[in-house]
Formats: C-alpha cells, structure tokens, sequence
C-alpha cells in the first residue's frame, strides 16, 4: 500500500472508509474492504499523510483505565491486535485490526479478562461502558457464586446419591432445553459433567462425587469404562478429546 494517504483514497471509495475522530488524536485511521468478511487496518499520520506500519502501532497502543472504587476494582481496557488473541476454535478475521481487551483487577490479582472482536477504531467505543459492564458481569458471577455455595452446603451436602444424582439430572435436562438442544460439539447433553470440572465443583460437598458422577453417566446411557480418566481433564483438553471421542460423545 502506497505510503502517501493524500493520493491513495477518495473518500468516495466504497473499498475504504476513513476515521479521524479516533483515540489516536494525529492519525487518520483508515479500513481497507478485503473481501465481505476481511478488515484491514491502516493508520496514517495527520500531517505527514505518511502510513505508520504495524511495528510502530505495536510501541503506541493506547490502555485506558478506571477505578470503581465501591467494588474495589480497578478495570483496563488495553488496544491489542485481534491476530494475537486466542479464541479457541474460533478465528476472527482481520489484517492489523485493533481490538480490546478488557482486564479486572482486585488487591492486584487478576481476577476477570474479557476479549473482544470489533474493530475498537471503527466504531465510538465507550471504554468506561465496556469495563462498566466487565465488572457488572463479575459482581453477578459473584452473587450467584456465593448463592450456589449456599445452596450447596446447606441443602444439596445433606441430600442422599439418589438426590444428587436426580438433581443433575434435572439440571442437565433443564440447561439443555434453554440451550434449545445438546451443547454445540457434543452428542449428549451430560457430556461436559464427565470432567475435571465436576469434580472440582461438588467434591467438597459430596463424599461419594464418583458414584454420584457415575450414577448420572448411566443416566444418560454414557459409558463409564473411562470416567477414572476422564475427570483428570478439562473438556478442551486434547486427552480428555480422546476419551470423549472413543464414547462418541463429541459430533463428527
């Protein structure tokens, strides 16, 4: 792409579409149509009209940050390129396009990261708003993390294997149905319970978490020659991939 912006583009151009009420108060951003699902992201300088290449934005990327001084957290939201973030299966797509990632912090622990897609230079963004909301999201998590760990020690520790296991049950049918079908990847909607997650949430407040787990694989005709090994591993986890595929509970 020729350096000089002055003699590249007409703001007539349907390929490109042109910023200059930006964060970057000098630069004129500037998006290149590559295909109807492909972004690129130039940024040229003011004055100059001269093209600032990555290397150069990398140095300048701007981090906004605020304090909720009631919550005791203090947010930021950080410029990254979108092609350095990690979503799993999922690949946005984009040339040089500048996101955000929004970090929380609480007596300087990390405590929440959330990573956007949309071009932060293309559209207003509010950054008080998008950590407003970061910490809106934690605080709910919190309330309903304390309230489940209520419910947990107070009733569902005292209920009988039977209980539990009817529970879950109920509960699987119950997300399953407001999910409106099994869980995207998966061919049973109890597969995600045969974890290292299950584990972790409900051994302090079951003595018998594998029979309970067991009981509930058998539930839902799952079986359970590989439970020993499975709930070692998250369920993104390449091994527990393998034991899940041998039990066709993931779609081909």
């Amino acid at each position: 792409m020729d350096n000089d912006f002055q003699y590249l583009i007409s703001e007539q151009s349907d390929k490109f579409s042109i910023y200059r009420d930006t964060i970057y108060l000098d630069r004129i951003v500037v998006f290149e149509a590559i295909d109807k699902d492909t972004l690129r992201e130039y940024h040229f300088d003011k004055i100059s009209g001269k093209l600032i290449d990555r290397e150069q934005r990398q140095k300048t990327l701007p981090s906004i940050e605020f304090t909720f001084d009631k919550q005791g957290i203090k947010g930021i939201a950080e410029h990254v390129f979108l092609d350095t973030l990690e979503f799993n299966d999922y690949n946005p797509k984009g040339i040089d396009i500048e996101t955000i990632v929004v970090r929380l912090f609480k007596d300087q622990k990390e405590i929440r990261k959330g990573l956007h897609t949309h071009p932060v230079n293309k559209f207003p963004n509010d950054y008080f708003n998008s950590i407003k909301s970061s910490v809106d999201w934690h605080i709910d998590e919190e309330n309903a993390r304390s309230e489940k760990d209520l419910f947990l020690k107070t009733v569902y520790s005292k209920w009988s294997i039977e209980d539990k296991v009817n529970y879950h049950y109920s509960q699987i049918l119950f997300q399953d149905r407001m999910q409106g079908g099994i869980p995207s990847g998966f061919t049973n909607p109890a597969s995600v319970y045969l974890s290292k997650w299950f584990i972790d949430e409900y051994q302090m407040y079951d003595n018998n978490t594998m029979k309970t787990l067991e009981l509930i694989a058998i539930k839902f005709k799952i079986d359970t020659k590989y439970l020993n090994e499975m709930i070692k591993y998250d369920i993104n986890s390449p091994e527990w991939k393998i034991f899940a595929e041998k039990l066709k509970l993931i779609e081909e």
